[in-house]
């Protein structure tokens, strides 16, 4: 094999950088691997919808009524809805099987349900390779919006190695996951006058880099003899996702989905007892910062 240049390597981290945005999440505690492995089963038994002799729509019911209590504790129902149990299976119950009606109302339908469930097996594969592609062990980290906003030091300066020395080892990478509530919550900060300094630079400092592309994660700190390297990125949401009323429920349950989903420890930040509190019921490993023991950069 030949030599890979040095542009041609960066290219090809590049490339490796870009985050498909999820067509679906798993509920909280699902991991990726077992929602795919379902979204296997009923895409390949899409392909042989209908099952000659068998009606088209008996088939076509069958296999939407299957999928459906396949899919029941694995996604939410509205995903459910978009992804199988479409406006299409309602008609299809009130239709007479083996018309050339109904064959050409399922045969539609089907063209629409295969390439459907195909995107959302792409996505989250692809999602589940750009999280496994660090090249040494790496703690995914969610912060609170106050972490960006409270701390000392700004979120490029700041030592996180020492910050979070109690769930990061020296020598692995952090990965910076951060929700778009957040995002939205830095943007209403900055029109307050205490928090508005801050809060416009912590949205330049995360807008900045990622301008070009929203999907790519940037490196605030590359690995050094002291310690692993730093990313960060924005967690986009998935079509249709409904957040909780509460920002701190949120942000919570991103972590918690995002913990169960890779099927590995999620760390939340915060410097709120409640947040914590909240954390520590959903049963995500956090960390309580005081404004008094923060570590500079």
């Amino acid at each position: 094999m030949a030599p890979v240049s040095g542009g041609e390597a960066r290219a090809v981290e590049a490339k490796s950088c870009n985050m498909t945005i999820l067509e679906l999440w798993p509920r909280t505690g699902v991991p990726i691997s077992s929602l795919l492995q379902s979204l296997y089963e009923i895409h390949s038994k899409a392909q042989n919808v209908p099952i000659p002799p068998e009606p088209d729509v008996t088939s076509y019911l069958r296999w939407a009524t299957e999928s459906t209590d396949a899919l029941q504790y694995l996604v939410t129902g509205e995903d459910i809805d978009r992804l199988v149990r479409t406006p299409a299976f309602w008609a299809a119950l009130a239709m007479q099987p083996g018309t050339d009606q109904s064959r050409r109302f399922i045969q539609a339908e089907m063209r629409s349900r295969i390439p459907a469930l195909q995107r959302a097996i792409a996505s989250l594969e692809q999602f589940q390779r750009r999280f496994a592609s660090h090249s040494v062990p790496t703690t995914f980290v969610v912060p609170d919006t106050n972490v960006l906003v409270e701390h000392p030091s700004e979120l490029v300066k700041t030592n996180w190695h020492g910050l979070l020395q109690s769930h990061v080892r020296l020598y692995d990478g952090i990965h910076f996951v951060i929700p778009l509530v957040v995002i939205d919550e830095l943007d209403d900060l900055k029109r307050v006058n205490r928090t508005r300094s801050r809060a416009r630079a912590t949205l330049k400092g995360i807008y900045r880099p990622i301008s070009a592309d929203p999907t790519m994660r940037q490196r605030l700190h590359s690995a050094n003899e002291e310690h692993g390297a730093v990313w960060l990125e924005v967690l986009a949401e998935s079509p249709g996702h409904v957040r909780l009323s509460r920002a701190d429920d949120e942000i919570v349950d991103v972590a918690a989905q995002l913990s169960g989903a890779l099927e590995q420890a999620v760390v939340f930040v915060t410097y709120d007892t409640g947040a914590a509190l909240r954390a520590s019921t959903a049963g995500v490993s956090h960390v309580l910062l005081d404004h008094h023991e923060s570590p500079q950069g």
